[in-house]
Formats: C-alpha cells, sequence, structure tokens
C-alpha cells in the first residue's frame, strides 16, 4: 500500500497476518494508532470511515484510526496518504535590551503588550512563578491552559481530548496550596522548556533573582494576556494548539510561539502540519487581521545530521554516517530528490524525473536494498530494519526513500559507519539532468519499544534519566486486547512505589522520600478503546532534580492473556566524548552523524518553520556579530528565505520551572532563573516584539509583521542571508513600523498606513523608532548624512537642513497649512522619514488610510507657497518631482528622475 506511513506498515502486517490465519498476540487489528490523512477534494467519506476524535483542516484530516480500518481508508479514492506524526523536539537580560525592547516600552506611548494574546505551544508552564502572576495579589496572568498530555477533566470548546485549566482554575490551584500536581490540577512543566520560552516572550519580571531586584529578568511583551497549550503527542496537536489559540484570543490580537520542530518533512511547506497552520493564516477566503506565528528555526546547523549530494543522470554516490556505541533508540533517515523549484513550476530537465534506489550497507557488511517504489522489511543483525520508496510524496515532482532502523527492546543499534548508497536510473541517458539529493536524519528523542507478555507473565523496562533533571515527560505505555497490565516504578537508589492496577485512574505515589510520581491507568478509554499506562516523575521539593541514573518499570500481566505492548519514554539521549583526527575532543549528544565530508550545514530548517505562513527565526550571540553556531540554516528546498531574521539565542537567563516554596529570600537566590540557548530562546524574542507591534496595530497581518520585522531588521556585515535571514531583530523600528501593511515595505513596493482615525496622536520626539534618547535635530542631522551618500538623496537632504525650520513655522502660523499637514498625517510621515537608515524600503509610504501621500504633498506645497521666502519657492519649483516621487519609492528608484530634473 504505497499510500501509508512505513511506520504504519509494521501494525497492519501483523493485522494481515492474523486476518490470514496466523499466531499473532492479541487483537493487532484493534489498536488504535495516531495518523494524518491528507486528501483532496470533500473529506466526508473519510470520517465516516472510522476516524475517531477527528480534526479537519484543509487537505489533512487528522485523528485516530483502529488498525483494522486502515485498509479501507487508503482504498477511498480522494485519501493520498496516511502517516504518523512527525517526531518533534524542543529547540533550546542582556538579550531584550540588545534587540532593542526597553526603548518601545519607554515611548510616548509606549507598548508592553497589552490587549494582546501571546500563545506558547511548548511543554507547558510553571504556573507558580512570580513572572506569570500580577505582583497585587498574586492571581495568575494566565488566561488559560489547555494540557494536552492530559485526560482528567473538560475538553476544551471544539477538541475531544486533553484537559482544559480556566483562568479560574489557576486561581484555584494557586490557592490550594498543595504540592503540585495535585489531585485536581494535574498540569506541569516538567522539562521547563516553556516555563523558559514563556518567560522570554512575556513574563513580567516581577520575580528577584540571580543578584537582580525585581523587573530585571521583564520579558518582551510583559503586560500581554498568556494562553498555554502543552503540546500532546497527537496527530493534530499543532494545528489543534494553534486553532485554539485564535478561537480563545477572540476579537484580540494574537501571536503563537512554536519553540520545537523536526527534520521528517519535504523541507518545503508542504509537511500537513504547516499546510494546516497555512489554513489558519492565509486562508482562501482572505488573510485573518491579527493573527502571527512564530517558529524556530532549529539547533541542526552543526549537528552533522544533513548531507547533501548532486547525483549526475545513471551515476553512484554513497553518504555515510556514525552510529555511537550504546545507541538504543530508533534511526529515522528521510531521501528526498527530485525538483528544488517551487510548487508548480517543475520541468523535466530540473531533477523531478529523477529516479533512485537505495542500498544500505551496515558496518558488519549486511546490506538491504529498495526501488524508488517500494517497500523492503528486514532484518539485520537482530535490528529491524524498514526501507520504503515513495515518488510524488506531497506534491508531483519530490521524491522520498525512508530509511528506518530498530534496535530491540533491550539492545542498541550497530555502532560504526553505516553507508547509504544511491543509484540514479531516470532522467534519460547518461550525461542528462542531475537531481540535488538530501538526506535528513531525524533522531529520536523518546525511546520506543514494542514487546510481548506471556500470560500472568512479568516484564521490566528500563530508561535513563540525565542530570539536573526535574521531572519527567509522560511515559506511556499503550495495550490492546482482554490481557491486563499493572505497573510499579523503581528509583535508581532503588526505591519502588506501590503496584498500580490496569484501572487504577489517576492516583499518586511516593518512589522514596524525594520522589512523586504521578500515574494515570485506565483500561477501555473513552477516546479509543486501548488500555493505557501513563505515569510521569517529578522531584518533591523546590531546586530538587530526579534521581540520574537507570529507572525501573516493572510490567504485571494479571487477566490471565498475554499482551502487546507499546512503550514511549521521554528518555535524554547520553552525551559521549568523541575526538577529531587532530586528538581534539568534544562532548556530544549520541545522534548519529554523517562523516564530516557529506555533512552540510544549509536546508536544516525544520518543520514548522519552513511553512509558507510562519515567522521563522534564527539565533545569535547577544552583543555580537556572531550567529549561534548551532542555529539551522536555509533555504528550504523550494528557494525561499528561511529564516527570516535572527534574535538572541545564547545564554538567555528567564524562569526557571519547579520553583514552587523555594525558601531562598536573598536576591542572589538562583532558585527562580536559569540559562537555557537555542533557536528556542530566540523565538519568543519575536513573538514579544510581534505582540508589541499588534498592541500598535492589530489589523496587522502575518505578511504585515513578517514583512515589518525583515525590512527594519538590523544587516550584518557580510552575513549570509540564508542563515541570518535579514539580520538581527530590532523591535524599536519594528513596532514604529507595524503600520506599513502588505502592500509594501519591502522596497519598490510602495506600501499603504492604516492609522485608526483622522486625530492620531503624533510621536515625533519620541515612538519606537529610533533610540528615543536621541533628540530630534539629531536624527534630522542623521537622516541629511544618510541622504547625502546619494544623488536623489542629496537633493531631499538640501531640502531637509535648509528650510526645515522655515516650513516648520509656516506651518505653525498658517492655518491652511497647518490643516493640509494634519490631513496628510504630516507628523507620523516625519516620524517614519526620521527612522529611516537606508535600507530598501521607501522613506515614506505611498498611502495613508487608502489616501495617496502624493495628493497630500501637493495640498501642502500649495498651502506653504504663499508664505514662503523666494529661495523656498525657488526650491519647491526645482524639486517638486522629487518630492512627488519619494511616496512608495526607494533612493534608487528616484535616481533617474533626479537626473532629468537638475540637469546632472
Amino acid at each position: 500500500m504505497e499510500k501509508i506511513d512505513e511506520r504504519l506498515h509494521a501494525r497492519l502486517d501483523e493485522f494481515l497476518r492474523a486476518q490470514a490465519g496466523e499466531d499473532v498476540v492479541g487483537d493487532p487489528g484493534a489498536f488504535v494508532l495516531d495518523v494524518r490523512i491528507r486528501y483532496e477534494g470533500d473529506p466526508a467519506a473519510i470520517l465516516a470511515a472510522g476516524v475517531m476524535r477527528a480534526s479537519v483542516y484543509p487537505q489533512t484530516v487528522y485523528g485516530e484510526i483502529r488498525v483494522s480500518d486502515l485498509p479501507a481508508i487508503v482504498e477511498i479514492p480522494n485519501v493520498i496518504r496516511v502517516t504518523r506524526p512527525l517526531e518533534m523536539r524542543d529547540f533550546l537580560d542582556e538579550s531584550v535590551p540588545d534587540a532593542k525592547v526597553p526603548a518601545v516600552w519607554t515611548g510616548s506611548p509606549g507598548f508592553t503588550g497589552a490587549g494582546v494574546v501571546v500563545g506558547i505551544i511548548d511543554s507547558g508552564i510553571d504556573i507558580t512563578h512570580n513572572c506569570f502572576r500580577r505582583p497585587n495579589d498574586g492571581a495568575t496572568r494566565i488566561e488559560a491552559i489547555w494540557d494536552q498530555t492530559v485526560n482528567v477533566g473538560p475538553n476544551p470548546s471544539n477538541f475531544s481530548y486533553g484537559t482544559e485549566y480556566t483562568e479560574s482554575d489557576i486561581n484555584d490551584a494557586l490557592n490550594a496550596d498543595d504540592d503540585l500536581p495535585s489531585n485536581t490540577f494535574k498540569h506541569i512543566d516538567s522539562s521547563g522548556h516553556g516555563t523558559h520560552v514563556a518567560g522570554i516572550a512575556a513574563g513580567d519580571g516581577s520575580q528577584s533573582g540571580n543578584c537582580h531586584l525585581e523587573d530585571h529578568y521583564r520579558g518582551v511583551a510583559f503586560d500581554a494576556d498568556i494562553i498555554v497549550v502543552k503540546r500532546g503527542s497527537q496527530s493534530s496537536a499543532i494545528p489543534d494548539a494553534v486553532q485554539y489559540v485564535f478561537d480563545l484570543a477572540g476579537s484580540r490580537p494574537a501571536v503563537v510561539n512554536m519553540s520545537f520542530g523536526g527534520q521528517g518533512s519535504g523541507h518545503d511547506g508542504t509537511d500537513d502540519d504547516e499546510i494546516a497552520i497555512d489554513a489558519l493564516l492565509n486562508p482562501n477566503t482572505g488573510i485573518p487581521q491579527g493573527r502571527v506565528a512564530v517558529a524556530s528555526a532549529g539547533n541542526e546547523a552543526d549537528d552533522g545530521q544533513h548531507a547533501h549530494k548532486t547525483l549526475a543522470a545513471q551515476s553512484t554516490e554513497e553518504m555515510r554516517f556514525t552510529i555511537l556505541p550504546g545507541d538504543r533508540f530508533t534511526f529515522d533517515g528521510f531521501v528526498w530528490y527530485g525538483t528544488s523549484q517551487p510548487p508548480g513550476q517543475s520541468n523535466p530537465g530540473d531533477g523531478s524525473q529523477a529516479d533512485i534506489s537505495l542500498t544500505l550497507h551496515a558496518p558488519d557488511g549486511s546490506t538491504a536494498s529498495v526501488t524508488s517504489t517500494g517497500t523492503e522489511t528486514t532484518t539485520l543483525s537482530g535490528m529491524r530494519v524498514r526501507l520504503a520508496g515513495r515518488r510524488n510524496d506531497g506534491r508531483p515532482d519530490r521524491h522520498r526513500i525512508r530509511v528506518f532502523i530498530e534496535p530491540a527492546i533491550g539492545s542498541t543499534l550497530m555502532a560504526g559507519e553505516w553507508r547509504v548508497e544511491l543509484e540514479e536510473t531516470g532522467n534519460g541517458t547518461a550525461g542528462g539532468e542531475a537531481t540535488e539529493v538530501d538526506f535528513w536524519i531525524d533522531p529520536w528523542h523518546q525511546w520506543r519499544g514494542r514487546d510481548t507478555i506471556s500470560a500472568s507473565g512479568s516484564r521490566t523496562l528500563s530508561f535513563k534519566v540525565g542530570e539536573n533533571v526535574t521531572g519527567t515527560g509522560n511515559c506511556r505505555i499503550s495495550y490492546t486486547g482482554s490481557g491486563r497490565l499493572s505497573v510499579s516504578l523503581t528509583t535508581p537508589d532503588p526505591d519502588s512505589t506501590p503496584t498500580v492496577t490496569a484501572n487504577a485512574g489517576a492516583v499518586t505515589h511516593d518512589a522514596g522520600d524525594d520522589h512523586k510520581v504521578e500515574f494515570n491507568c485506565q483500561t477501555n478509554a473513552p477516546s479509543n478503546g486501548n488500555h493505557r499506562i501513563e505515569f510521569s516523575i517529578a522531584a518533591k521539593g523546590a531546586g530538587k532534580t530526579v534521581d540520574k541514573g537507570d529507572w525501573t518499570v516493572t510490567l504485571t500481566e494479571t487477566a490471565g492473556h498475554s499482551v502487546d505492548f507499546t512503550a514511549v519514554f521521554p528518555e535524554d539521549r547520553p552525551h559521549t566524548t568523541v575526538e577529531d583526527d587532530d586528538g581534539n575532543s568534544e562532548t556530544v549528544e549520541n545522534t548519529p552523524r554523517f562523516i564530516e565530508a557529506d555533512r552540510d550545514p544549509g536546508r536544516t530548517v525544520g518543520s514548522p518553520g519552513t511553512g509558507n505562513s510562519v515567522i521563522t527565526v534564527g539565533a545569535y550571540e547577544t552583543g555580537t556579530d556572531n550567529l549561534a553556531g548551532f542555529s539551522s540554516r536555509g533555504p528550504t528546498i523550494d528557494g525561499r528565505q528561511k529564516p527570516e531574521l535572527s534574535a538572541p539565542g545564547v545564554a538567555i537567563t528567564a524562569p526557571k520551572t519547579r520553583v514552587k516554596d523555594a525558601c531562598c529570600v536573598s536576591d542572589c537566590c538562583e532558585t527562580f532563573y536559569t540559562n537555557k540557548q537555542g533557536t528556542s530562546m530566540s523565538a519568543p524574542h519575536v513573538a514579544g516584539v510581534v505582540a508589541l507591534m499588534l498592541e500598535r496595530n492589530g489589523a496587522l497581518t502575518f505578511e504585515q509583521a513578517r514583512t515589518a520585522l525583515m525590512d527594519t531588521a538590523d544587516a550584518v556585515a557580510g552575513a549570509n542571508s540564508d542563515h541570518w535571514g535579514n539580520g538581527k531583530l530590532n523591535a524599536e523600528n519594528a513596532v514604529g513600523h507595524a503600520l506599513v501593511s502588505a502592500g509594501g515595505g519591502g522596497g519598490g513596493g510602495g506600501g499603504s498606513i492604516a492609522l485608526s482615525d483622522e486625530n492620531d496622536p503624533v510621536f515625533l520626539p519620541g515612538r519606537a523608532t529610533w533610540p528615543l534618547q536621541v533628540p530630534t535635530t539629531e536624527r534630522i542631522d542623521a537622516l541629511t548624512r544618510i541622504l547625502a551618500s546619494s544623488t536623489s538623496g542629496s537633493a531631499v537632504a538640501m531640502l531637509v537642513s535648509t528650510h526645515f525650520d522655515e516650513v516648520k513655522a509656516i506651518i505653525d502660523n498658517s492655518k491652511r497649512a497647518a490643516v493640509a499637514w494634519h490631513r496628510m498625517h504630516g507628523p507620523e510621515l516625519m516620524r517614519i522619514a526620521l527612522s529611516w537608515q537606508g535600507n530598501r524600503r521607501p522613506i515614506i509610504p505611498e498611502a495613508i488610510n487608502g489616501n495617496p501621500v502624493r495628493n497630500g504633498i501637493e495640498r501642502l506645497l500649495s498651502a506653504v507657497r504663499p508664505g514662503a521666502t523666494p529661495e523656498l519657492r525657488a526650491a519647491m519649483v526645482r524639486y517638486a518631482p522629487v518630492l512627488l516621487a519619494l511616496p512608495g519609492s526607494t533612493q534608487s528608484e528616484i535616481e533617474a528622475l533626479l537626473g532629468v530634473t537638475d540637469g546632472r
């Protein structure tokens, strides 16, 4: 079945074997799987075919299906493909000033995010941290939390999974003064990633710490309303989370931050999640105002997990990767080839006709092969290997081969150098068109395993907890059939929890004196009929961590029937010391990597960051022009610039999770804040700035926000735009130009300003577009210096420097001139012009409130002329064509005109 993901094949094979009368464990057809179903046309037949908990988006249905329903769904004519969700992982004081945010806060007026929703889709949030509580009464600033990982309370409206905690629920949990999670409030941010991200975007800094008083570690949009979604494993978790934030925001403008990503997509904006997010931000019915999404670029640039080759027609190339000893995680790799043109622009000469077969060579010499449309499942030295080729995957001119290697439970992958041999067999004769081949390794950061427990038997599993872990994410065990599993957990000490029965529900037990374990055990779960065991571990006490080492899970079958189960543990990969050819050693995460000669840091931006409708952010080191070595690079496969810009992402200090009942009273206490780095940290800087922009102009679309951010970013000398985007985040300029519409702002496109009314206040000395401590006269001097660098600019500079005071005096004393000045929104135009720094955007916009600025200039010239000196009149005659050409034009676009008008 070519339409289905290779990860679904194993379950489907078991079901088909049972149908054929083979002896298999349990009822494989009853097993429920999260899937994404890509379709065209009407999804009604798909929804009628047994999809449970469905979320429907244009082109994609997300939901759960029983394995037994998979063959029928695949046969539906308008189903294009059925896949499992992508494997996602989180991307990990001076940074806020470095991005020029404080000037926005202190402007006249200032912007702090008030009335704007900041949505954080992440690992959750620590509700007890003072940065997310109101200083006057301790009440929460968090409007709502949707925890997609727990099912103990009411679902949000329009969604059938997870638990929603309202502002009232959160305040009740804070006032109850119970240890969290409690019997009534199960939400917790175990990893601290979401708390840190939320603090950067919207924390108010009211908690002192790290030898600083309150308000020092203040987030970007510290007055914004906060909505949090703890991302679950459901297939629709990401687009549903975005939809939830936007729905709850109502009429308020909203920005969502997504500091996570995965490499399993086509890197061209055609992943199911990316298309679903596009449908929310750029639907066919028109682009909604006040809705923006920001994503991190990823941290894979220096991970050695991308290789690139140009494969000539009818030739062979190799890509080699290394697996280190002790790797017990699943290997997942994706070979993509075909056109690199945007969708709909391919042709037979750009590689889209390529046809590639693949042979995998293990370190011991064993091999497995697959064609471009074939599927091969085999065992190599005890490892399950599945190779699956698929042409026209997601679009008709892009093709993929997936490489999947899974160790047996209790075993590891074969260490050493693996080779992938690629043979091109299409594109006509030898010497025909070459094709570009990209191979991404998407290392799993959750340990997954499958095994069988005999009737009344037991099975122990172990997983590792690393250093400085305050709590684990959810561990999940799923099974079907008549068997029942009880569970107990043992620490490395060892201390053990009591045994929890198969249908115990949500219970909490201590594991020794230092740990609390939350169990949730259900049989015949209402959502899908599966049986499940979930548990998470938390250290007891502020500042405490979970014991490092091997934790043991004991499963016992209690109903007298064998059980086939799947386990998922959020285990951190170990770190390994490696040595290069020069004898230099380095400690690296134990993940598969391509050999040095085959590595390529480009095209490493992951999904959803490669989406068409999200603003994607790279990371740089605060106070420098150094791009972080880990910051994923672009472009996308279809040639789009990603990231759009970069923001601070190295050694960022922000709120720490699990701070309840911290006994430290010194301002130098380090309990409340911690340092993290990654594009996970740079993205919320931009999300926070977008919130400030939306406070100024809540009608911004995502495209307008993106244009303003890109056009006002500070350029970095010699920087590659595929690495940096347009440069470094400049909050001051971005917020100052939040009124520039999608019709322009990008150089040569003109643009229109939308002011709220004819009496919009004048912000000449302040506003967030220029360092606010610089007086207006100095701004004028700076503007004239920039303008004087070109012919056209010299003309404008002469007018400004010679006649500014005279024109200002006429406007101040002539009612006719003053009316003309204010009707053309002169103060706003002056503010915009004073912030212009010689970049590629127009000096002033083409229109304001739909009224051409050129017409306003003509009226102003007519009103000023009666009171002007002869010198000013002469200058107005000579340079009127230049002034009238300014609206919507860049400096270079009026050079030709000037050459005619002044005879030079």
